[in-house]
């Protein structure tokens, strides 16, 4: 599988092919701009089956919780979202990339039947204590593909 480059922006590095992912510390041509999102490469087969412990199948306060998250951060920009710390005092960031090679291997599958693209980093944006939401984003877009309850995608030890 082979991964793409990040370019200035978020954009492909010139002479490469491919989607990559934006990083506001990129060149920071996109921080300024407003979170908006796309839901066409959310992964709503993770409902049909029990190869993961992720599920698309919310209760309708869940389903609530996280759209009203999503309307909230589409009146921020993307650098407003990756200020963002934790309440804690290790202070650490709410929404940030993960290497796809540093999630579980159940997801790194999932993404292989997602899609044709390859990427080497994928975004999660933490909405309340376990709760995450994984996707990559595209310049301004943010393309959802999960809704993780319960920190199993990035499963870490609470000790």
């Amino acid at each position: 599988m082979t991964r793409k480059k990040i370019g200035p922006g978020g954009g492909p590095v010139p002479g490469t092919k491919g989607k990559s992912i934006a990083d506001a510390e990129v060149g920071g041509s996109t921080s300024d701009q407003l979170f908006t999102w796309d839901a066409s490469l959310m992964d709503t087969g993770v409902s049909d089956d029990s190869s993961c412990g992720w599920t698309w199948r919310l209760e309708p306060g869940e389903l609530k919780e996280l759209m009203e998250f999503l309307a909230a951060c589409s009146k921020r920009t993307w650098a407003e979202l990756y200020a963002d710390r934790t309440g804690s005092k290790n202070r650490h960031k709410k929404h940030h990339d993960h290497d796809v090679s540093d999630i579980c291997q159940q997801a790194q599958a999932r993404l292989g039947q997602l899609t044709d693209e390859s990427y080497d980093k994928i975004l999660r944006l933490r909405y309340g204590g376990e709760k995450r939401l994984w996707g990559f984003r595209d310049r301004a877009v943010f393309h959802v593909v999960w809704v993780d309850l319960h920190h199993d995608v990035y499963p870490t030890d609470p000790n």
